[in-house]
């Protein structure tokens, strides 16, 4: 339902970076509910892939974020900042943030990140964009990586939590 882990390489090319697939048993109706900016973001059927931004899992007292990889898109699902890695990195902690905050979070809950560049040289530009926002308080990786759309300079995926539960769920 989100997705992350797209596949790339560090620096260090011996460090690996492995995918995982959750599964959640006794879920209820409505505990799951996909994230949605329609304002800022299009939806992903726009360019055909059939995931969803981000899916919320919410509990009595908690919900947990999964944000899938966000791009530097318009809510036509458009490239903003064609060319430009430092504006693409600022648009798409703008779509990331727009996702949290119509969902109860923001992105201060964020507790891990990645961040997949299509060129290696960006890093120290996106490195730098990123010290400047709330993800340079939270644990992220830099990786090499095929980014879906051949505009897309940075894609970036992450896992938050929060304290925003519902009442009606049972705590975790």
């Amino acid at each position: 339902i989100a997705s992350t882990g797209i596949e790339g390489c560090t620096e260090t090319p011996g460090r690996l970076l492995h995918m995982d697939s959750l599964g959640i048993v006794g879920l209820k109706p409505g505990q799951v509910r996909y994230m949605e900016a329609p304002d800022y973001l299009s939806p992903t059927h726009l360019y055909r892939v059939a995931f969803e931004r981000g899916a919320r899992i919410v509990y009595g007292d908690r919900s947990h974020y999964f944000l899938s990889g966000t791009a530097s898109i318009d809510a036509e699902g458009n490239i903003v900042h064609p060319g430009d890695v430092a504006r693409q990195t600022a648009r798409t902690l703008e779509n990331m943030n727009a996702l949290m905050e119509r969902n109860g979070g923001s992105l201060s809950d964020l507790k891990q990140a990645v961040v997949y560049l299509r060129d290696w040289a960006d890093r120290e530009t996106v490195s730098r964009r990123l010290m400047e926002s709330p993800l340079a308080a939270v644990p992220h990786l830099l990786l090499k990586a095929p980014v879906c759309r051949p505009g897309w300079l940075v894609e970036i995926d992450g896992i938050a939590v929060n304290g925003a539960g519902d009442g009606a769920f049972a705590p975790l």
